[in-house]
């Protein structure tokens, strides 16, 4: 069962009503039919993924599935879309049904795409499999570097080893856990001085120190 749904204007953080603002003008007007196709599916994508991300996990998904029939195939935005798809948490659908949208999205990956959007990529398929309990999603973190050599890629490592720590503690892997953790510090962008976040990102510590109590807690460090 997936959590309720939260009264409009009310999602888990202070920017719920300005997401609603943004679902009330905006769906209507892909409704409109007035955007090419193409284009149309990519605000979708974005929308649903948008609403996905603070909770509102039906119309996320309702928004992805129309999106994703009318993005090319292969193209990364295809693939993307349908990992997103594969993202079990909060959803009314089987496990099972997430996973076939895994396997399409893998599927739908162009072979010819640039290091950042491969590591996108990457992450999005190990973690979307360990999400649904799949343990084949351990055989693809060997994929996601410690060290970044752009600032693009140290985003999408970030990322892979903050979703990956969440991963290993649900799967009860603590050491794993630690290990990803710990890795966000070393994924910084060539030129990026030691000490500085990555432009437009938060410090990695601000991502992962919070989880440092619940990492202690199961394994007796709790102080």
């Amino acid at each position: 069962m997936h959590p309720p749904r939260p009264p409009e204007g009310h999602r888990r953080t202070v920017f719920g009503p300005s997401i609603d603002a943004v679902q009330r003008e905006l769906v209507p007007a892909l409704n409109d039919g007035a955007l090419p196709a193409e284009r149309e599916a990519g605000v979708r994508a974005a929308l649903g993924r948008l609403l996905m991300e603070f909770g509102d996990w039906d119309a996320g998904l309702e928004q992805l599935e129309q999106a994703v029939d009318r993005l090319p195939d292969p193209s990364v935005a295809r693939a993307v879309t349908l990992l997103w798809l594969g993202w079990p948490y909060g959803s009314p659908r089987p496990v099972s049904w997430h996973l076939t949208q895994v396997y399409r999205g893998v599927a739908s990956a162009p072979a010819d795409v640039s290091e950042s959007d491969r590591l996108m990529l990457d992450r999005l398929h190990a973690t979307r499999l360990l999400f649904c309990g799949d343990p084949a999603g351990w055989h693809h973190v060997d994929r996601i570097p410690d060290l970044a050599g752009t600032q693009e890629v140290a985003i999408q490592a970030l990322l892979a080893h903050v979703d990956l720590t969440y991963a290993a503690m649900l799967w009860g892997h603590y050491e794993r856990a630690d290990h990803h953790a710990a890795s966000p510090e070393s994924c910084r962008a060539a030129g990026t001085s030691k000490g500085s976040p990555t432009p437009s990102r938060p410090r990695p510590s601000i991502w992962t120190g919070a989880g440092a109590a619940g990492r202690a807690w199961p394994t007796g460090r709790w102080r």
